[in-house]
């Protein structure tokens, strides 16, 4: 689970390195059919030690590092002219050593993630964070599977979204709920149980013998158990709404894009 997630500050010159090695470098990219919408004033790169913990448990390693653009024209200078940048959610340089288990993410998830990270809930904004979360666990699969193969990665990160969404994201499956209806309320108590014990003997009176009968009494005590029906508190576990729209949501924007993303086969 994500709590106080933050976007730290990536150091300038490794930035601006990247950016003139990107023209010469294969990359991986999954493609949205939303444009980026997200602008700031920064010019660095952005990480989060949240991102890379999520981004380590998918791919399943211990070193990879997510950096967030926030500035749309720098996204552009990622790419060769001519380049549909606004379309690019991510990547990664999976044959590029110096890129070796980094992520780099657009503007668009930047001020998702940011947001999330501000209010601690996908609630409200939910078809954005699900994008920006499977553009993290698709860029993540890349390097789990040591894969260029976009239809195989995409299919693998919407097949375990619904796992990364609730151990990673903090969104469970399913939530306990309170309401109010009729719940057994049960009462003991000790009962006072009165015993007769009738003692019959044998004597002689004026020399003839009679039964003489002798009562006493004494008290035990039982228990007694009780049950009524009051209006109370009923816990239950019902499926979580958010969780399912987050789901949705996945899944509705993976059959948006185009191929091949939207048509490849998870075998893992």
């Amino acid at each position: 689970m994500i709590r106080g997630g933050q976007l730290y500050r990536h150091r300038r010159d490794r930035a601006r390195r990247t950016r003139r090695l990107m023209t010469y470098v294969a990359v991986a990219v999954v493609a949205a059919v939303v444009p980026a919408s997200a602008s700031a004033a920064g010019k660095q790169l952005w990480t989060s030690d949240a991102l890379n913990s999520v981004a380590n448990d998918v791919a399943g390693t211990t070193d990879m590092t997510v950096l967030s653009e926030d500035d749309p024209t720098e996204w552009a200078g990622f790419f060769p002219p001519g380049t549909d940048s606004e379309n690019v959610l991510g990547f990664v340089a999976l044959e590029y050593p110096p890129l070796y288990h980094e992520i780099f993410l657009d503007p668009y998830v930047y001020s998702t993630f940011g947001s999330w990270f501000s209010t601690g809930t996908p609630q409200g904004n939910e078809y954005a964070f699900s994008i920006a979360a499977l553009a993290l666990i698709h860029e993540s699969f890349h390097w789990r599977l040591l894969s260029g193969d976009e239809s195989t990665v995409n299919a693998c990160a919407l097949k375990y979204f619904p796992y990364y969404i609730a151990k990673d994201f903090g969104v469970p499956e399913t939530v306990t709920q309170t309401t109010t209806g009729v719940v057994p309320v049960t009462t003991t108590k000790s009962v006072p149980v009165v015993h007769v014990k009738v003692v019959k003997r044998r004597v002689k009176v004026h020399g003839k013998w009679v039964v003489r009968t002798k009562r006493t009494t004494f008290t035990t005590y039982t228990t007694e158990t009780t049950t009524t029906y009051e209006p109370g508190p009923v816990t239950s576990t019902v499926a979580n709404p958010l969780f399912q729209t987050l789901v949705a949501d996945a899944a509705s924007f993976y059959m948006q894009q185009p191929p091949p993303y939207n048509a490849g086969t998870c075998t893992v």
